[in-house]
């Protein structure tokens, strides 16, 4: 007799999602004057490859209308969460232009739908979060996130290739990963948990915070079962419902639900 699949024990919980400053409301389009807004290089990513020249030739247009090589770095930080058309983004595997053992993953085409940021909890990837910081020498932390909440997750189910891997933060296997994912989002109750936007500096947490009582309501969960990996998204409505859909991911292929949530009345 097959052994049951014992489900994590984390509790409800809600999301924080971090977005980056924009001078035209989130709207999905690239910023009107993207040289005066300094705001956004807050995010590491953002100030290490923001191109302000190329982003004042598109300034205005809307983000998938931008070549793929063009595109604003903050279309991955959830700049367009609060865009009332869906958006496609092209999403590289970090290692595909830099590792041979990585070459052959191939770009993929994401879906962002309309009202939508992508949530990724990059805390619950890291080897000393889920292991504990001792996890190299064999030594499983009783208070790290694996054995806290029941989570089947071992280093032992990481690649063995290539070496360099083994010395990333980063948890790399597949099986580790979705035992984390899924844990992770087990904890967002439909209709109870609550997703919070902020930023790092004080105009845009300000900004936020006045918008807050508009977009803070209900959470609506669907899932995909089909592929590797997680995308998810946290959408909302125009009437102040947020919903979450996730997709694995083959990188290759993947699916999305867009169907719109109702409202809360």
């Amino acid at each position: 007799m097959a052994t049951p699949k014992i489900m994590p024990r984390v509790p409800r919980s809600h999301l924080s999602v971090r977005v980056p400053w924009h001078d035209a409301g989130w709207d999905g389009t690239v910023c009107r004057a993207p040289r005066q807004n300094s705001s956004c290089l807050a995010l590491n990513r953002i100030g290490a490859a923001k191109r302000d020249e190329t982003e004042e030739r598109h300034a205005g247009q809307f983000l998938d209308s931008v070549p793929h090589d063009e595109a604003p770095p903050c279309f991955s930080e959830r700049v367009s969460f609060l865009s009332a058309r869906p958006q496609h983004r092209l999403a590289r595997h970090a290692y595909a232009r830099t590792s041979d053992d990585h070459r052959h993953i191939r770009d993929t085409l994401f879906l962002h739908p309309a009202f939508s940021a992508a949530a990724t909890p990059f805390g619950w990837l890291l080897k000393d979060r889920a292991w504990g910081e001792k996890w190299k020498k064999g030594s499983i932390d009783a208070n790290a996130l694996a054995e806290r909440w029941g989570i089947d997750s071992h280093p032992e189910y990481e690649p063995d290739a290539p070496d360099w891997l083994h010395d990333r933060p980063w948890i790399q296997g597949h099986r580790n990963q979705q035992g984390l994912l899924d844990a992770f989002f087990s904890a967002i109750e439909p209709k109870e948990s609550l997703v919070f936007f902020y930023a790092k500096r004080g105009r845009t947490e300000s900004a936020l915070a006045s918008a807050a009582s508009r977009t803070m309501s209900g959470l609506h969960a669907t899932r995909a079962f089909d592929g590797w990996g997680w995308m998810s998204s946290i959408c909302i409505t125009n009437t102040g419902s947020i919903r979450t859909r996730r997709s694995r991911t083959r990188w290759r292929r993947w699916r999305a639900w867009s169907k719109r949530a109702r409202c809360a009345t």
